[in-house]
């Protein structure tokens, strides 16, 4: 897993997306699973908070993934 941010700065330190392996994720949260498979994550970040992403879903309960 290689973990890399873009416009990384002191004044953008808000996350407004999420690409894994190329494709962006709609969700705040990744399942575990996903992550071992490895491939490259990527924290796009900003100056202002996006209120919009990662709202849709919540993250899976831990008792049930597997």
């Amino acid at each position: 897993l290689v973990i890399k941010t873009e416009n990384n700065s002191k004044e953008n330190m808000y996350v407004q997306g999420i690409d894994f392996k190329g494709n962006p994720i709609e969700n705040c949260w990744i399942n575990r699973t996903e992550l071992m498979e490895g491939g490259e994550l990527v924290f796009k970040l900003g100056s202002v908070p996006n209120m919009n992403w990662g709202i849709n879903t919540p993250p899976p309960s831990m008792s049930t993934e597997k």
